[in-house]
């Protein structure tokens, strides 16, 4: 089972090597799932929030938080990937603050291929059933958005009603694949 975790990055936080922010993901990150501690700890006024997306296969973790970024610009560009996939059969989303995107494209038999390229370099590549990813991603999207939605953030308040519908035309595709 594919599955995506959300975090932003804890206020006033400084990044370790990466080894070290693999290895203690809760000391420098906030699960998006904790309403009471993004409350507490987060500004809901600001523009940009960084932090990550977890992508595991089973128990397998694919993407990490060593790719961490824009976790909303991340999320925005997913669901405008999985929209180009459905429409042309391919689709990428580019990291805003890392020289790094994720690309997306059918395969055969009701596969994707998905890679993790940086500069252009294909670093990792995984193939998994449609279905699957996409009902991850989406399921994935539709969890950040909806606490960034309870809680009320600002930035992502005009466009409320517009992420909500991408999310549900998503949703209504992968029921008719």
């Amino acid at each position: 089972m594919i599955t995506a975790k959300s975090y932003f990055l804890k206020a006033n936080m400084k990044l370790p090597p990466v080894e070290q922010l693999e290895a203690n993901v809760n000391q420098f990150f906030i699960s998006a799932e904790d309403k009471k501690e993004i409350q507490k700890q987060l500004s809901l006024f600001d523009p940009i929030y960084p932090g990550a997306i977890e992508l595991y296969d089973g128990d397998q973790l694919l993407i990490g938080v060593k790719y961490h970024d824009s976790v909303d610009g991340l999320w925005l560009g997913i669901i405008t990937m999985l929209h180009q996939v459905m429409e042309l059969g391919e689709g990428s989303v580019h990291f805003i603050y890392q020289p790094i995107s994720l690309h997306m494209k059918e395969g055969q038999q009701h596969n994707i291929f998905l890679s993790l390229l940086e500069q252009s370099v294909v670093k990792e590549e995984w193939t998994m059933a449609k279905h699957d990813i996409f009902q991850a991603l989406i399921t994935g999207a539709e969890q950040f958005f909806n606490t960034l939605f309870d809680l009320n953030f600002t930035f992502i308040q005009a466009e409320k009603e517009q992420v909500k519908q991408n999310i549900r035309t998503l949703s209504q595709l992968l029921k008719n694949m």
